[in-house]
């Protein structure tokens, strides 16, 4: 899909084998990405969700709100998950939001192991032992 004023064109059905043998790890490809003029495969990276352009295993950074928009834009009537299905709303959590952090590896070990192996787990764990123990407001 394309727009007049967009820099960004992609193709669910674009063959992105022709711009890429090589995928990341958890990379799953979606189809084509233009991106400012340049052409390549069109991958989510699915351990953080986030969309890159890869060209002969090169991979590149993309604007991810523009992409999700647009892709919600394709997807728009392409059915989906029926009612009742998706993933459920923790009711002890509640609503999550989607960050990217940056952590340097150690932290992230002692993050996932506090989190007995899911990173997200481990950081709302540390907020609140931090909290609780009035290390913040």
């Amino acid at each position: 899909m394309t727009h007049p004023n967009r820099i960004i064109t992609i193709n669910l059905t674009g063959d992105w084998r022709l711009y890429t043998s090589d995928l990341p790890a958890s990379g799953r490809p979606i189809g084509t990405i233009t991106y400012k003029d340049d052409v390549g495969a069109l991958v989510l990276v699915e351990n953080s969700q986030n969309y890159i352009q890869v060209n002969n295993g090169v991979a590149r950074s993309l604007p991810q709100q523009k992409v999700r928009a647009i892709l919600s834009e394709i997807r728009v009537g392409q059915g989906g998950p029926g009612r009742g299905q998706g993933r459920k709303i923790d009711e002890e959590i509640g609503r999550m939001v989607r960050v990217n952090i940056s952590i340097d590896e150690g932290t992230q070990a002692i993050l996932k192991k506090l989190g007995d192996g899911q990173l997200s787990k481990g950081i709302r764990l540390a907020a609140d032992f931090v909290v609780t123990h009035k290390y913040v407001d």
